[in-house]
C-alpha cells in the first residue's frame, strides 16, 4: 500500500518522515538504508529540525530531542512544555549549544528561544511580514546570530542571546509572475559567511561580520 507521507526532512545521518494515519501523524526516523530507528504518533503534525546527529520535534506542545548514533535506536527526551500552540507554518532551528529557536506563526508572530534544559531565554515579536502564507525561513550560526528570511526578500538578523534585531537587509524577490518565494535559500556556511536568496535570480554571500560585528565580537559560546 502507498504510504501517505505528508512531510520529508533530511538530517545529518538520518531521514525523517511525517505520515498521516487514522490515529494522527506518525513521525518516523530511518537510517540511510530505510531501516526505522524511531517512530511515534502525535495528534498534530510536528514541527521538526535537524540537530546534530539527531532531531528536534515540537509535537503536541512538547519540545522533544531525539538522539542516537546511526544504526542504533534513537532515544527521545522531553525538553520543555511550550505554552503556545504553534500553527502548521511554524519553523524551528537549534544551535550547537542546545538552544532552540521557534517561530510559532501565531497571532502575535512569536519568536521564542529555549535553552538546552527547556528554560525560556527570551520571547520577541517577529517583524510584521507581507501578506504571504509562507513563513520566514530560519537559520542559526554556532549560537551568536539567528536569521529570518521573509517571502518578500527581507533578511533579519537577531542577537541569539537576547532576541533583539541587529540588522535588516532586502533582496528583490521578483514580481507577482517571476517571484518564487518557495525557492528561497538561507544557509550559514562554516566559514562564517551567510548565503541567501529571495527566490528570484540573485543569490548573495555576505560576511556576517558586516552585519553584526559588535554581536559576534562579544559572543562567548560555551
Amino acid at each position: 500500500d502507498d504510504v501517505p507521507v505528508i512531510a520529508f526532512e533530511r538530517g545529518a545521518s538520518t531521514v525523517g518522515l511525517a505520515i498521516q494515519t487514522d490515529d494522527g501523524v506518525l513521525w518516523r526516523v530511518v537510517d540511510r538504508f530505510g531501516m526505522p530507528l524511531y517512530e511515534s504518533t502525535y495528534d498534530t503534525r510536528p514541527v521538526v529540525a535537524p540537530a546534530g546527529d539527531g532531531w528536534l520535534l515540537l509535537a503536541d506542545n512538547q519540545l522533544i530531542a531525539l538522539h542516537g548514533d546511526p544504526g542504533r535506536t534513537v532515544q527521545n527526551r522531553v525538553i520543555a512544555q511550550v505554552d503556545l500552540q504553534p500553527r502548521i507554518s511554524a519553523q524551528m532551528v537549534g544551535d550547537r549549544a542546545g538552544n532552540t529557536y521557534l517561530y510559532l506563526a501565531d497571532f502575535n508572530r512569536t519568536l521564542l528561544s529555549l535553552d538546552a534544559d527547556g528554560q525560556e531565554r527570551w520571547r520577541v515579536q517577529y517583524p510584521e511580514p507581507i501578506q504571504s502564507p509562507l513563513p520566514p525561513l530560519l537559520a542559526v550560526d554556532q549560537g551568536c546570530l539567528v536569521y529570518g528570511l521573509d517571502a518578500d526578500g527581507r533578511l533579519t538578523a537577531f542577537d541569539a542571546a537576547t532576541g533583539s534585531i541587529v540588522a535588516e537587509l532586502g533582496l528583490y524577490p521578483g514580481g507577482s509572475r517571476t517571484g518564487r518565494p518557495g525557492s528561497r535559500l538561507l544557509q550559514v556556511e562554516s566559514n562564517g559567511e551567510l548565503r541567501f536568496s529571495g527566490g528570484f535570480l540573485s543569490q548573495v554571500r555576505i560576511d556576517t561580520h558586516a552585519l553584526a560585528a559588535d554581536v559576534l565580537d562579544a559572543c562567548h559560546l560555551g
